[in-house]
């Protein structure tokens, strides 16, 4: 195998090869860019993929426990919190177990209003789940005299003209018009449109009194997980669980189960949508290696028949010539490998510090690409992109062993 080495070294790097030269950097060339085009397609999709997992997992609790709608009115009964506790309090992978009262309500300024959930928490036992998406301020504290505390979106912050500190009015529609003044103590950002438009964070306490509820009812459980592989199984083992204690009790309450994929299901479609996307673009990168590495492979073969001949006759056999091929083909795709993880890595770099490139939050929720590089899919990348190069070529040089001594000997 010794002398196949050799010649695909002087094929793949001598200066004086004339117009292979060229032929072989723009061979090199197409497989670097390539190489560019899948990574930062796969650096982009995986960027995505975990800034819209992260900011779902924190505009929402992996798991919710809510009373079963009433048939005629469609309305939901308190949940207890306490029994809810006592059903899943074992279950191994919860982190936490969060009371959470919601309720409709109209935020009022002097020249404009905007229809709003209010998201009551517990903030003296519950960490904000947006403490990183807060843009101006901090949480609300759970005391009597922050009781009326809020946090509003920054979109909702522009459309009324609100600022820090400053007094809202709240109006909330049951049998009867009630008031509440709230001070504005937060503005938070997750550039999700629908949830910016219309969630604002308050005091459970304060929706309590509005409800005259107790402090063990709420309007569901929020429930976190601290491994989030398998949720809808968990879901599923806390349905399980609920509804065990329920007939062991003999208790009549009927609950629901959702999770956070079932809830979000809009978001997670779109990142499947971009998963058939990447799919596409990979193969479409695939076939210009193939092509450029086939294109490559001939021209040379071409311009080397007389060289084929000589070696045919000199008594070599098929199988070393097509070995002087594959490994010219590993000369170029490792060079062009090399070349292309650097620029990309480069690029990659760039745009994850600078955000260079900026997107449209309202269709991309997010304000520029977002950029995740993970070197196992890098490896994983280089190792398909050698392989498909290596059979690319072993199919594509079977043309050599079609060549015959007569005709290379006379071909000029």
């Amino acid at each position: 195998m010794g002398y196949p080495i050799y010649i695909a070294k002087r094929l793949s790097f001598s200066e004086s090869a004339g117009n292979n030269s060229y032929i072989l950097r723009f061979a090199v060339s197409g497989i670097a860019l390539a190489i560019v085009v899948m990574m930062l397609s796969i650096a982009i999709v995986n960027g995505f993929r975990t800034q819209i997992i992260s900011t779902i997992y924190s505009i929402d609790n992996h798991v919710k426990v809510t009373t079963i709608a009433d048939y005629n009115t469609g309305e939901h009964a308190a949940v207890s919190y306490s029994y809810i506790e006592n059903c899943i309090g074992n279950y191994d992978n919860i982190t936490s177990i969060v009371p959470i009262i919601e309720k409709y309500s109209i935020l009022k300024t002097d020249s404009d209003f905007q229809g709003i959930k209010l998201r009551g928490y517990n903030y003296s036992n519950n960490e904000f789940l947006l403490k990183n998406y807060l843009v101006e301020g901090r949480t609300p504290i759970s005391s009597d005299s922050t009781l009326y505390e809020i946090v509003i979106s920054e979109t909702i912050k522009n459309k009324l003209g609100l600022n820090l500190n400053q007094k809202v009015s709240a109006y909330f529609i049951d049998d009867k018009v009630r008031m509440r003044n709230f001070n504005v103590v937060g503005i938070y950002n997750t550039n999700f449109e629908d949830f910016d438009n219309f969630i604002v964070f308050g005091n459970i306490d304060v929706l309590r009194q509005l409800n005259g509820w107790n402090d063990d009812e709420c309007s569901y459980i929020g429930i976190n997980m601290a491994e989030t592989d398998d949720i809808r199984e968990d879901s599923y083992m806390i349905y399980s669980q609920i509804y065990e204690k329920i007939i062991s009790d003999g208790v009549s309450n009927g609950y629901s189960i959702e999770n956070l994929y079932d809830n979000n299901m809009a978001y997670f479609a779109w990142l499947d949508l971009l998963d058939s996307n990447i799919l596409l673009i990979l193969t479409l990168m695939a076939f210009v290696v193939g092509f450029t590495i086939v294109a490559a492979m001939l021209v040379i073969v071409f311009d080397r028949v007389r060289t084929i001949g000589v070696l045919k006759s000199l008594g070599a056999s098929n199988s070393n010539i097509r070995f002087v091929f594959v490994y010219l083909t590993q000369f170029l795709v490792l060079r062009g490998i090399i070349i292309g993880n650097l620029l990309g890595l480069i690029l990659a770099w760039i745009q994850y510090e600078f955000h260079i490139i900026k997107l449209d939050p309202a269709s991309y929720y997010m304000q520029w690409v977002p950029i995740k590089i993970n070197f196992t899919d890098i490896l994983i990348l280089d190792v398909a992109v050698i392989a498909f190069a290596f059979i690319t070529l072993i199919i594509a040089s079977s043309i050599i062993s079609r060549i015959k001594i007569s005709t290379t000997i006379r071909y000029e």
